[in-house]
């Protein structure tokens, strides 16, 4: 039963709190002070800390989390005006902490009598403050849209007025990121390769910007339409200017240097929000003009080279997979000099249709349409059909088998998405032929038992009578 004549004296209290005049400096406090408490009943002092132990004390949430956290625990007199008898806060704010617990019912019970001290202190940053119980509300509500702090103290008392538990609960509410976009970051090559030939009209294109760089917000997540070839945003293309500043006007481009203008302009939305813009972590100004839409100019330059000579190049069709030791693979333009700002990661797969020799020997893979990569930095996989005819994929002359004292693992090197034929030995052993419905995937693992040496092709049993050729596999 509560005690009906400190009942009353605490809403007595309260009514004068609420009419005490605001601090002009409200006094600070130190959460890192830890309180006296004095156990003059051990049993209770225990199961009271006990149960305060039970609140989750520290929380950090989002501003939007907490958008539903209306009551609190001010007022508060007793333990039972914490906690029902089913173990379950009162408040929005002590259900927060509670967080999803249900509190030892039978301390409630035996606590439910004890009186309690509640207090708020907090802060938008800094230390904390005390806050009067009437502006805990406010406060409350400010937290929801500005983040920052929220500390309630909650004392338990004997029957002498002295604390025996105490704890100190701390929520920290932080504004998110917002969702709008507030930085325009372009990261793209502006010192572009190209060979003689190629179409000047590329260099109209919304292509030739997504082919060679991103734009993405101030999270790095690509800002939407200016990322997509076929985007309706407005961007204009000037035109290709040679170094003496005339206008090339030919279809075709010509071995040479040029350079362009390329204004981007921002969308209603975009205009609204956006802050700043970058160019490859340069600040770039962003043109604002009375009833014109706000717009980013950047330049671009166009290294044209002369086509390779058809006399060292070869059409191939497969891919190239750059080999996982290497980190970075620099690319090359078709007369063999390094790309500064271009590369490819180690690991990754690239289509290539053209083999190219030079005359110091190196060979190179064509992977885009002005940019080559080292043949010593990847692992060549030819294309395979089945369409092909049996007299083209097979192979005569004496199957040596080794039979393996036990199964190995081999793992299938081509990419991910691509398929390896499987080969079968004929009965005589004098030959082996493609199966033309048979194949393994790219990125899988299999084990073998035997291995079959033809001339100089080596291949592994996956099966009674199924082989891959060893150029595509690895073997543990």
């Amino acid at each position: 039963m509560k005690n009906k004549k400190l009942m009353s004296l605490g809403a007595s209290a309260a009514a004068i709190l609420a009419m005490a005049p605001v601090a002009a400096n409200l006094p600070l406090i130190d959460n890192n002070v830890q309180p006296t408490i004095v156990k003059a009943d051990s049993d209770a002092a225990t199961t009271a800390q006990y149960l305060l132990n039970q609140y989750t004390s520290r929380l950090t949430l989002k501003t939007n989390d907490i958008a539903n956290i209306h009551s609190t625990d001010v007022g508060a007199e007793y333990v039972s005006d914490l906690i029902d008898y089913n173990g379950v806060a009162r408040s929005d704010l002590g259900r927060l902490f509670q967080n999803g617990k249900t509190f030892d019912k039978s301390a409630v019970q035996q606590l439910a009598s004890y009186q309690v001290q509640v207090s708020f202190s907090g802060a938008t940053s800094g230390k904390e403050a005390i806050i009067p119980a009437y502006q805990v509300a406010s406060r409350l509500a400010d937290l929801k849209i500005n983040g920052g702090y929220l500390s309630e103290t909650i004392n338990v008392l004997d029957a002498n007025g002295q604390v025996i538990a105490k704890t100190i609960l701390r929520l920290t509410a932080q504004v998110p990121t917002p969702s709008y976009v507030t930085a325009f970051n372009m990261l793209m090559s502006t010192n572009l390769q190209a060979e003689a030939g190629k179409s000047a009209d590329y260099y109209k294109t919304v292509q030739s910007l997504t082919d060679n760089g991103t734009i993405v917000d101030q999270n790095g997540n690509k800002i939407a339409g200016f990322n997509d070839p076929q985007t309706k945003e407005h961007i204009d293309f000037g035109s290709l200017l040679t170094d003496d500043g005339s206008t090339y006007t030919k279809d075709k481009l010509e071995a040479g240097h040029y350079h362009q203008t390329v204004l981007i302009y921002l969308n209603d939305s975009l205009a609204q929000s956006v802050q700043y813009a970058d160019i490859n972590g340069q600040r770039v100004s962003i043109h604002r003009t009375a009833g014109q839409s706000p717009y980013i100019e950047f330049n671009r330059n166009i290294n044209v080279t002369p086509a390779a000579s058809q006399e060292n190049a070869e059409t191939v069709n497969g891919t190239v997979t750059v080999k996982p030791t290497i980190t970075s693979a620099h690319l090359y333009n078709a007369k063999g000099e390094m790309i500064a700002d271009r590369a490819l990661p180690g690991n990754s797969d690239w289509h290539t249709d053209r083999k190219l020799t030079l005359a110091d020997g190196r060979i190179l893979y064509r992977v885009s349409t002005a940019e080559y990569i080292l043949s010593s930095q990847v692992n060549y996989s030819p294309k395979v059909t089945p369409n092909e005819s049996t007299s083209s994929t097979s192979i005569k002359g004496n199957v040596v088998i080794t039979q393996f004292s036990q199964h190995k693992i081999l793992h299938v090197e081509t990419p991910k998405l691509s398929n390896t034929f499987l080969w079968r030995k004929a009965s005589d052993n004098q030959s082996m032929s493609i199966i033309a419905d048979r194949a393994l995937p790219g990125q899988s693992s299999w084990q073998t038992d035997q291995k079959a040496v033809i001339g100089e092709n080596t291949f592994y049993r996956v099966s009674t009578n199924e082989w891959i050729n060893a150029s595509y596999v690895s073997i543990n």
